[in-house]
This record gives structure tokens, C-alpha cells and sequence, in this order.
């Protein structure tokens, strides 16, 4: 049995490992693009990441989230159903979307009509393999989803780091899109196949959705999709302040410090809140108020235990790379950076008592700390970053995801 447990462990599953190498691959790509190509690339990155990741996380509505909430609730034809209309509400989303997409990057990036209409896919395939895995998630299959987010990120950067070394060739904006592009489009034919076949194996009978099904799902993700659209402005806005006022060049150091500090919230997710946050709203959903807060508990011990190992081990290295790459501003970055890992942590620990909120339908209050926070946020960037650079956005950062976390923590603790 000892040995069982051991197996299982999450240090030593493939399931990790797999999430790790993930996350992992994003981070050594941008070390890689840091150190090994021009800062100026690195800075056209980030900006191609950042109007992907805004994309990735409005379009669709939000819808996921009510559907999290009510799976649990559904017998097997019942989730299969709320899916459906899920995917369909996505659908539609995806024709929506398409336009602004083009407009952003072509207007932002690159005046390209080629390029553009990549990164249309792009976005669009990203999406919906993010959502996949939300939903395996959801079921508590949390290796099928693991292995989806693997596919669709590490053998683009694994070929893109290998294919530099061996030619001796810069790497290039363009050349990353298209590598990026063929692999989702490989990693989504297989999915394809791998859909039907499992639909066949379950003998799935077709259901009847209506659109009025489809809109009232989008309707009740209303206030979820409002928080989405907050969070996102509140995690980006400080990249494109810092591109509008400082320039690219001084967005991909930024941009590099900030990609070192999120793999803390990436551990955070692919640890703690991909195998124990669906424990924790299923218990809610099916046992109530008391059992879920005896399954709370261990979730703030593990949160806090990953959140001080992983911050540790993420401030040595940083400080490390920092003295490896030390400026004339060597002082600036260790401060920058320092406040950036704060930020990272006050916003993961936050995700705890957001959690409660979104349990207990306060919709509102959720809304307002997420607007108030990104209102705080703006306001900090707009004084700070013209007048002291990119240690005035960190400090913004870190500040005003502060005032996030303290304002999760009181209203949870008033209604639960």
C-alpha cells in the first residue's frame, strides 16, 4: 500500500512531470530568446504573448466557469449536454472573434496579412485546447489533460531551441508563428481522432441544443466573463504601459523577469489547483458548506507550502540570472524583480478565497475586487512607470495585487 501511495505521488507521476516540463519549456524559451537573440525579439514576444494571452482568456465568454460550477451536479447524458452547449457557445465565439484578432495583431505587431491570419489560428487553437483542458480538469481527468497541454507547448519550443543551435540561424518573429501554427495544427488532428474514436467507444447519442440554451449559458457566465475581462486588462496592462512609455527593448526585460516569477503560479496551478481545486468544488457541490471547509483547509496548507518552496527556489534563481546578466542598473533589477515575485505571490494565494466566493454565487463581490483592484492598478502604472521606469510598474504590480488578495480575504471571511 506504501508503495501505491508512492506511485501516486505527484512528484513522481508522468502527470507532473508532464505539467512541469510545460511550464517549464515556456520559461527556458524566453531565458533562451533573452540571451541568445535580440532584446528587441524578445520584447516582439512578449507582445505577441500578451495580446494571445487577452484573447485566450475572453473569448468564449467565460462560459467554463458556470459549467465548472453545475457538472457536478448533471448525471453522465446531463454533462455531456452542458458541454455540448459549451463548445457551441465557443463556436460562435470563434466567428466573433476572428476580426478583432486580425486588428490587433496587424495594428500592435506586425502590418502583415500573412502573419495575421496565423495568429487568427493561433489564438483560436490555443483557446480551445486551454478550455479542453479546463474540462478534463473539471471531470477529474487530470492526466488526458495534462498530456493535451503538453503536446500543444513543448515540441514548437523544443524545435525552435534546437533548430537556432543547429543552423546558427537568428530566430525570427515570423519563423515563430509558423512553427507555433503547424504544431497546434498537428496536436489538434490528433485530438480530432482521438474525440470520435472515444465518442464511438461511449456510444454517445447526439443531443438537442437550442440556441435559447446556448444564451441563457452565456447570460449566467455574465458576471464571470465582466471578472475575466478585469483580470486580464489587470495581469497585461503593465506590458503595454511599459511599451507605450519605455519602448520594447526595455518590455522584453520586463517581459523576462515577469516569465521567471510566473512559474510560481504555474506551479501553483499544475500542482495544487489542477488536482485538488475540482476535489474541492465537487465536495462542495455534493457534500456542502462543512465538508468543503475541512477540504480548505489542507487546500491553504498546500497553496501556502508550494507558494514558500517555489517562491525560494524561484528567488535564488533569479538572483542568480540576475548577477549572470547585471547592468549598470543591476540594483533597479533585483528590486524589480523581487516585487514582481511578490506580486505572483499575493495573486496565487488570493485564488484561495476567490475560490469561496465563486462556490457561494458572490458574483458581485468577486466583480468588485476585481475592478477596484484593476482601477488601483491603472491608476499606480500611469503615475509610476513614466517617472520610474519599469520598477515603478512592479511596484504597481505588487501593490495593487495586495489589495486584490486583502480584498478576497475579508469578503470571504464575512460570508463563509
Amino acid at each position: 500500500m506504501s508503495l501505491n501511495r508512492g506511485f501516486r505521488s505527484i512528484f513522481f507521476n508522468i502527470s507532473f512531470f508532464l505539467r512541469a516540463s510545460s511550464a517549464g519549456l515556456k520559461f527556458i524559451f524566453v531565458i533562451f530568446l533573452a540571451n541568445f537573440e535580440s532584446t528587441s525579439l524578445v520584447g516582439e514576444y512578449a507582445l505577441l504573448a500578451t495580446i494571445s494571452a487577452i484573447f485566450i482568456q475572453i473569448i468564449g465568454f467565460d462560459v467554463t466557469t458556470i459549467v465548472g460550477r453545475e457538472l457536478h451536479k448533471k448525471d453522465q447524458l446531463g454533462k455531456f449536454s452542458l458541454i455540448v452547449r459549451q463548445y457551441l457557445v465557443y463556436a460562435g465565439s470563434y466567428i466573433l472573434s476572428s476580426i478583432l484578432i486580425f486588428i490587433s495583431f496587424y495594428f500592435i505587431v506586425k502590418s502583415s496579412l500573412v502573419l495575421s491570419l496565423c495568429f487568427i489560428f493561433i489564438v483560436l487553437l490555443e483557446h480551445f485546447f486551454t478550455e479542453v483542458f479546463r474540462t478534463f480538469v473539471s471531470l477529474v481527468k487530470v492526466k488526458s489533460a495534462t498530456i493535451i497541454q503538453f503536446l500543444k507547448t513543448a515540441p514548437y519550443i523544443v524545435y525552435l531551441m534546437i533548430y537556432s543551435f543547429i543552423s546558427d540561424v537568428s530566430l525570427s518573429l515570423e519563423f515563430i508563428i509558423y512553427v507555433w501554427l503547424i504544431n497546434l495544427l498537428i496536436v489538434f488532428s490528433f485530438f480530432v481522432f482521438y474525440l470520435l474514436k472515444e465518442l464511438r467507444r461511449r456510444s454517445f447519442k447526439c443531443v438537442k441544443v437550442s440556441f435559447q440554451e446556448c444564451k441563457t449559458l452565456v447570460f449566467d457566465a455574465a458576471p464571470y466573463f465582466m471578472v475575466i475581462i478585469f483580470g486580464v486588462l489587470f495581469s497585461n496592462v503593465d506590458k503595454i504601459v511599459i511599451s507605450k512609455y519605455l519602448g520594447s527593448e526595455v518590455l522584453g526585460i520586463y517581459f523576462t523577469y515577469f516569465t521567471i516569477c510566473s512559474v510560481l503560479s504555474l506551479l501553483i496551478s499544475f500542482t495544487v489547483g489542477v488536482n485538488q481545486g475540482p476535489v474541492a468544488i465537487k465536495v462542495f457541490s455534493e457534500k456542502g458548506v462543512l465538508d468543503y471547509i475541512s477540504v480548505r483547509k489542507k487546500l491553504i496548507a498546500d497553496y501556502i507550502k508550494v507558494l514558500a518552496f517555489g517562491g525560494f527556489f524561484i528567488l535564488v534563481f533569479g538572483l542568480i540570472y540576475l548577477r549572470l546578466v547585471e547592468s549598470a542598473q543591476g540594483f533597479v533589477n533585483y528590486i524589480t524583480f523581487f516585487l514582481l515575485l511578490l506580486s505572483v505571490v499575493f495573486l496565487s494565494f488570493s485564488q484561495v478565497y476567490k475560490l469561496d466566493l465563486y462556490l457561494l454565487k458572490k458574483d458581485k463581490e468577486i466583480v468588485f475586487s476585481f475592478l477596484s483592484s484593476l482601477i488601483l492598478n491603472l491608476v499606480l502604472l500611469s503615475s509610476l512607470t513614466p517617472n520610474f521606469g519599469v520598477l515603478g510598474a512592479a511596484l504597481a504590480s505588487a501593490t495593487s495585487s495586495l489589495y486584490m488578495l486583502i480584498c478576497f480575504y475579508f469578503l470571504s471571511k464575512r460570508v463563509l
